[in-house]
């Protein structure tokens, strides 16, 4: 389990895999606890929300969620590459909320989960 930063109680989780951690965050706002915790581990996939758009960013805040700005300086704090999953964004909001993330400044590669999509670990 790892710590997530919400408005109720909420957690993220790992599964350590030969690929390193697979992780997922949960409903999460800006949260220094969740990066303490993965310092120094090898992420093999990030699985975050982004619940709003930046024009709703003082909402995302207030709520305990992401907006592409925020998620953006929580990226910034997890080291290397990573491949980072979206989920959450708000039912009619998702495409200006993909375009968002998309213009991020960020080493890591950045993609919304799909319908259909399948991981395995």
């Amino acid at each position: 389990m790892l710590p997530a930063s919400h408005t109720v109680p909420a957690c993220g989780f790992a599964v350590d895999s030969d690929e390193g951690w697979w992780v997922y965050s949960g409903d999460i706002g800006p949260n220094p606890a969740l990066w303490a915790a993965l310092k120094g581990r090898r992420i093999a996939h990030l699985i975050i929300e982004t619940a709003f758009g930046d024009d709703e960013r003082w909402l995302a805040d207030l709520s305990g969620h992401l907006a592409p700005s925020s998620l953006a300086a929580e990226l910034a704090q997890l080291d290397g590459s990573v491949p980072v999953h979206i989920t959450h964004p708000k039912p009619g909001e998702v495409a200006a909320v993909v375009a968002q993330i998309r213009a991020i400044d960020t080493a890591h590669r950045v993609e919304p989960l799909v319908k259909g999509l399948v991981f395995q670990l």
